[in-house]
């Protein structure tokens, strides 16, 4: 009769190490699914920033540019001329931090992403008139043109701040354009 020899235990130490490896890659990969939809939300959300931002920039320029006011762009307030010493307008946290009459949200109305619902945070733009010096030597007769700074900020769906007004969720995109015009 044969005696049992005594078993060592080597497919249970392989099993248990290949059951290791496999968890921590499973770990590992899911990780880096959860960090990848992370990252598209956010460009998502910029993407959707960037776009309101557009939005105000262009109403704002054309409500500059427009030879006729339509009733809606009465409503656009105009801040005043800068003075060649002061901080412009835009630059100022205070003028962003709510309430003040020269920052410009664009009406309900103009939806700039096709939806019909309202955003919970309407994109906005100020504009300051700047003061340009004519170039009397290149043209004696030019008159003094009008030129402003028109400053916009959209809102990602998301996004939130605290009471100062600083972001604390989601993506806020600014963008700037400067305006001449003769007349």
């Amino acid at each position: 009769m044969r005696h049992p020899q005594r078993q060592r235990g080597i497919v249970l130490v392989v099993a248990l190490i290949m059951m290791a490896v496999i968890a921590l890659s499973s770990s590992v990969a899911l990780k880096g699914a959860l960090s990848q939809d992370i990252v598209s939300a956010n460009q998502r959300a910029r993407s959707v920033a960037a776009q309101a931002a557009e939005a105000a920039l262009r109403y704002c320029e054309a409500s500059v540019m427009a030879a006729t006011v339509t009733p809606e762009q009465l409503a656009i307030q105009r801040a005043p001329a800068l003075g060649a010493d002061q901080t412009p307008l835009w630059a100022q946290a205070e003028t962003w931090a709510g309430g003040n009459q020269y920052v410009n949200k664009l009406p309900g109305t103009f939806n700039f992403d096709g939806s019909t619902a309202a955003p919970r945070n309407p994109p906005e733009c100020l504009i300051q008139e700047i003061t340009l010096t004519p170039m009397p030597s290149v043209d004696p007769t030019s008159p003094t043109p009008e030129a402003y700074i028109i400053t916009a900020r959209g809102f990602s769906p998301d996004f939130d701040k605290s009471a100062n007004g600083t972001p604390t969720a989601g993506a806020v995109v600014w963008l700037q354009s400067s305006v001449q015009i003769l007349r």
